[in-house]
């Protein structure tokens, strides 16, 4: 059985939720981090300073945090 197009509704607690990164604390906001980083290919830039890069992004506003329900991770979305 299919639905017309309208009548299939997202349910708003699976979208993605924005993370207010501040309000997080050091230790959370660097696991956080930690994890984003360590999730693809090893390269040669220090875990530290892959930190400070995404770190450094959300402060300027060119990337957003973003907790995903279904999956439940974490991803960076680019804002620019």
């Amino acid at each position: 059985m299919s639905f017309p197009a309208a009548a299939v509704m997202t349910d708003p607690e699976l979208e993605p939720v924005l993370i207010e990164w501040e309000k997080l604390s050091s230790v959370a906001l660097q696991g956080v981090l930690e994890e984003l980083v360590s999730r693809g290919e090893p390269d040669e830039v220090a875990l530290a300073t892959r930190c400070d890069q995404l770190k450094k992004a959300l402060a300027a506003k060119k990337a957003d945090l973003y907790f995903d329900p279904i999956e439940e991770t974490v991803f960076l979305k680019n804002t620019k």
